[in-house]
């Protein structure tokens, strides 16, 4: 055999071994739809509920909310279903990394009832204090540097907040990792996924004095930190301004990948549009407003041409809507002469050059 076909089938072997390691490391991280779910109608759903999660990342999404009460999503009968959709939107929300994971399974039929519980009562309470919310007043008890709260001061540090706006949920089972001193080993701590996820996968990593690995640990946290956002007094109609008086500010916990309007914006929602019905007590994203269409399809507008220290005015109809900001056609009557201007205002459009 020469030389110029080993290699070339040393590359094609390479190439399949690359593929399959590529196939393995995808498929390990599987969100895989239950075909059915017993829910409490008035706990929350949550992604763990409806779906068998496979490889490490994808566990660490359990706690992924899918929605506030099972309840939204029952009908009289107490019967409904979670689409694929819903879970991938959910996911989208709290800044799962989608490419990372893969999908199986179409909708996860749901059933009211009290979910099948496994274990002892006392087993449960266990459980459950171990995964209670984590705040200051539990950090200011600590004696001694701890990995967790090296975990809490990296929080601060990503998020720009002060532990008294952060609070932490760890999965039950990293008790052991989170107590050892991070000051008599040199600890290391890295993010396997984004800081503002909901529910963050941090890879903790202890070396001995020598340099060696001592030990490896991947820890679970699901993260919130209290800000302070806009909720609405009342009811608004899809496609109503959204007047000022039904606004209020307010103080919630919220996973920092929640695109919540912050309280000090207000003033940026005047004249701006409800893109869906929105219901008293909702608070506001940046998703649920949009901007009032400035500019009508085939209206006539003010065009404005910046140049050479000049300013330039004329009329020209626009060959489509937009809102301000946007990059709309506009054309000179009368004329095939056509061209790109940015919408300033109402009836108004200055040329893009």
């Amino acid at each position: 055999m020469n030389m110029t076909l080993s290699n070339r089938i040393w590359g094609v072997s390479a190439a399949i071994v690359a593929i399959g390691v590529l196939a393995s490391s995808v498929s390990a991280n599987t969100v895989r739809l239950k075909r059915g779910a017993v829910v409490e109608t008035e706990q929350a759903l949550l992604l763990r509920d409806v779906a068998d999660l496979e490889g490490v990342y994808a566990s660490g999404l359990a706690e992924t909310l899918i929605v506030s009460t099972a309840a939204e999503l029952l009908d009289g009968s107490g019967s409904g279903s979670v689409s694929l959709d819903r879970v991938r939107s959910a996911l989208k929300r709290d800044g799962a990394i989608m490419g990372r994971l893969t999908f199986a399974g179409a909708v996860c039929t749901l059933r009211s009832g009290t979910p099948e519980r496994s274990g002892s009562d006392d087993d449960a309470e266990a459980v459950k204090a171990r995964s209670a919310w984590r705040t200051l007043d539990d950090w200011r008890s600590e004696t001694e540097a701890t990995v967790e709260i090296a975990i809490v001061r990296r929080f601060m540090s990503e998020l720009g907040v002060g532990a008294d706006r952060l609070r932490l949920k760890f999965k039950p089972g990293s008790e052991e990792v989170l107590g050892l001193c991070s000051t008599t080993r040199r600890t290391l701590i890295e993010p396997v996924s984004t800081y503002t996820s909901s529910v963050v996968l941090l890879r903790v990593e202890r070396y001995l004095p020598s340099g060696s690995l001592e030990r490896a640990d991947t820890v679970s946290v699901e993260v919130q930190v209290l800000r302070s956002v806009l909720k609405l007094r009342e009811q608004v109609s899809r496609r109503d301004s959204i007047p000022g008086g039904v606004l209020e500010a307010s103080s919630e916990w919220l996973a920092a990948s929640v695109d919540a309007i912050d309280a000090s914006e207000a003033f940026k929602l005047v004249g701006k549009l409800a893109q869906t019905r929105l219901e008293a007590g909702t608070i506001l994203l940046q998703t649920h407003v949009e901007e009032p269409i400035a500019v009508e399809r085939n209206s006539l507008v003010q065009v404005i041409y910046h140049v050479d220290g000049f300013v330039l005015k004329t009329q020209a109809r626009a060959r489509s809507e937009g809102r301000v900001g946007e990059i709309i056609e506009v054309r000179v009557e009368d004329t095939k002469s056509s061209f790109l201007a940015r919408v300033d205002g109402p009836g108004r459009v200055i040329v893009v050059e």
